[in-house]
Formats: C-alpha cells, structure tokens, sequence
C-alpha cells in the first residue's frame, strides 16, 4: 500500500516531493524525500527549511495550494533557488488529524499540476497518514519497518 502509493507519486511529481508524515511539534516521525540530492544539499546548507513558504503555509492550513499562491510570502527567494533544480511547478498540501498533521510538496519541471493530479496527491497523502497512524497504534516493530522503509525510500527514490 505504502510503496504504490510513492511509486504514483513519483509520476504525478516527476521533480519528485518531500513527504513528513506525523508530525507532531515540528517533528516528522516520517520522512520521504526525493527531491534532486543537489537542492536537498543546498536546502539543508543554507538552512532554508525556517524561511520556506511551503513549510509555513503547511504548519498552519490544512488543504492544498499552488506555489504560485505563496510567492509573495517567499522573502528568501526559495522558489527562485529551486527553479535550476527542476522545481519550477509545485503545490503543497497538508493534513491535520486532531493534533498530528502530514504535509507534503510536489514538483514538476514541465507544466502546472492539474486539479485532477491535485486532488489525486490529495487522497495518496491521507493514505499515507492513515497507513503511518495505524502502524505507530500497531506497535513498535510495525512502526520500526515503516521507519526503515521511510530512511530507504530516500535513497531509492531519490
């Protein structure tokens, strides 16, 4: 369930996405990323993760907006910085459930996401979240391999 679901992401998001899963003050409990390894480097070097649109509009909305919604709050000029790594059309979604939320963002190099593929990364992300709660209440080895599957994906997909 869970790998099909990335697989489909991956071809909604050809640029690929950054997925937190649980999150729960400002932690993820899992994390999938396949963004190009050279922006995921220059991200983390030049610490934008505290200064990202994304990430701000996903700490505190629920639903799904473009990229191009948020470029007036871009004051870091991340989605410029993004651009020469292939992260030119995107959307981020996020997802609250009582005091855990799960957010994502998604990239295209090519066009805009439609309202379809919107909406289908929309229902891919709960099924994430649904499947990671229910492997955290399942116990700690179920949730341990959904760990380790989450720090491999990184490498695979990536």
């Amino acid at each position: 369930m869970i790998l099909p679901a990335l697989a489909r992401l991956r071809e909604i998001a050809p640029t690929g996405f950054v997925i937190a899963l649980q999150v729960r003050y400002m932690t993820a409990t899992y994390m999938f990323e396949c963004y190009p390894r050279d922006w995921l480097d220059l991200y983390a070097r030049e610490g934008l993760l505290m200064r990202d649109p994304t990430l701000r509009w996903a700490m505190h909305n629920s639903g799904a907006t473009r990229w191009t919604a948020l470029e007036e709050m871009d004051g870091a000029g991340v989605f410029r910085r993004a651009r020469p790594f292939g992260l030119v059309h995107g959307h981020t979604q996020s997802i609250l459930d009582g005091e855990v939320r799960s957010m994502g963002g998604f990239a295209r190099p090519d066009r805009d996401f439609t309202d379809a593929e919107i909406k289908e990364v929309g229902e891919l992300l709960q099924l994430l979240h649904d499947s990671s709660h229910q492997r955290m209440t399942f116990g700690t080895e179920a949730s341990a391999k959904l760990l380790d599957m989450s720090i491999a994906l990184k490498e695979q997909i990536g």
